[in-house]
């Protein structure tokens, strides 16, 4: 079951967490925190290899191109870079 129109990812990953090598897979998560002026959203993207955290963003606005700015914050690229 899920609760929107958008489509479902593929499963790419399969359950494999654990890659040999950095780089190999990356998995994002976006939070949200309750402040004093309104919601605070926070997106991380973590190395499955290493389990460090390669980038993160943190915004008023819940939008998906927080966690590209994550990971572009983590390898220094672009967002355009990230899509190429």
């Amino acid at each position: 079951m899920h609760t929107t129109d958008m489509p479902i990812a593929a499963n790419v990953l399969d359950r494999q967490f654990n890659p040999s090598q950095p780089d190999q897979a990356w998995v994002a998560d976006i939070t949200y925190i309750r402040t004093e002026h309104g919601w605070l959203y926070l997106a991380a993207v973590l190395d499955l290899y290493s389990r460090k955290i390669v980038g993160w963003a943190m915004g008023a606005e819940h939008a998906c191109r927080a966690g590209l700015y994550g990971l572009a914050d983590g390898h220094r690229l672009t967002p355009a870079q990230v899509w190429a």
